[in-house]
């Protein structure tokens, strides 16, 4: 492969058909100062290997990478990321996650760029950048799990884009300990998106869109479920999540709501207790078992 450091000293090809060389230097000159930086790293990384030590730095290093289609630099900032996040700094990565896309082509830019290079043959024609970070964002929402009832009270979460949002509210292994919480995060990050969208609270409905079901509202005490929750719901839904909420206080069959919304999540906190109690039951039997044994064993060794 052959590297170009310095082009000769002639007359410019283009010269003559009206290329105006000055947009070409000031469309280049924006890129400079990145791609400038990337070959000072490159050429570190070549001498000596690659330590990352801090996170907002890999973030950074990350974007780079992608522009640039580095993916052996990517995947070393996801692995750095994938050792480094905890319930601390998880919200920081997963909401930074949905900027990470595929670079596009630049159709109006002389210069040339090489292809990226795959390590991976089955990588390649895909969306390689979702791909290599499928796996951080899948331990990012774990993490969200079990820490759903602090991190879910964060600010950072009502700045995160629609999707990033729903896919945590509507996980069934979110571990929180009411379905207030969730109902309290979809509305005032519903609150912050009509804000954004300099629209009315009065559109809270169409702003929220399944998020309006993301609760599961069939979960909450009856003291809980609020007429202030009819803001997001229509009247008719509000009237049967008020109802099965009635007939279950008084031990009654009802049918199961729509949208999950009865469904109980697979790991809350009332879960894990009832969960524990059985593992202590079962152990309690275990040892009753045991003396048992011990007990004829000791009457067979008697009278034998």
């Amino acid at each position: 492969m052959v590297v170009v450091t310095r082009e000769p000293e002639t007359e410019p090809m283009l010269g003559d058909t009206g290329f105006d060389e000055t947009v070409c230097f000031s469309n280049s000159a924006q890129n400079s100062w990145r791609e400038q930086a990337y070959r000072d790293l490159t050429s570190i990384m070549k001498a000596a290997p690659l330590h990352i030590n801090s996170l907002q730095t890999c973030l950074n290093l990350l974007t780079t990478a992608i522009s640039l289609q580095d993916i052996t630099l990517v995947k070393r900032c996801i692995e750095y990321l994938n050792k480094t996040i905890n319930n601390e700094n998880v919200l920081l990565v997963y909401g930074f996650l949905h900027k990470c896309q595929m670079p596009t082509i630049d159709p109006n830019r002389l210069q040339p760029s090489a292809p990226p290079l795959f390590e991976d043959e089955h990588l390649k024609g895909t969306n390689w950048v979702q791909t290599l970070i499928e796996d951080l964002r899948d331990n990012c929402l774990v993490i969200i799990d079990e820490h759903a009832d602090h991190l879910l009270k964060q600010p950072e979460l009502l700045q995160l884009p629609y999707k990033d949002i729903h896919d945590i509210v509507t996980r069934d292994t979110l571990r929180v300990s009411s379905e207030k919480i969730v109902y309290n995060v979809i509305y005032h990050w519903g609150l912050e998106e009509c804000n954004r969208m300099t629209l009315s609270k009065y559109h809270l409905p169409e702003v929220l869109r399944q998020l309006r079901y993301a609760p599961r509202y069939g979960l909450m005490k009856k003291k809980e479920f609020k007429r202030k929750m009819e803001e997001i719901l229509e009247e008719k839904e509000w009237r049967r999540i008020k109802f099965y909420l009635e007939e279950k206080s008084k031990n009654r069959h009802v049918d199961e709501l729509p949208n999950k919304m009865s469904k109980p999540r697979l790991l809350t906190s009332n879960t894990k207790t009832n969960t524990k109690a059985q593992l202590n039951a079962k152990e309690r039997l275990t040892r009753c078992e045991r003396c048992i044994i011990n007990v004829l064993a000791c009457w067979t060794a008697i009278f034998d």
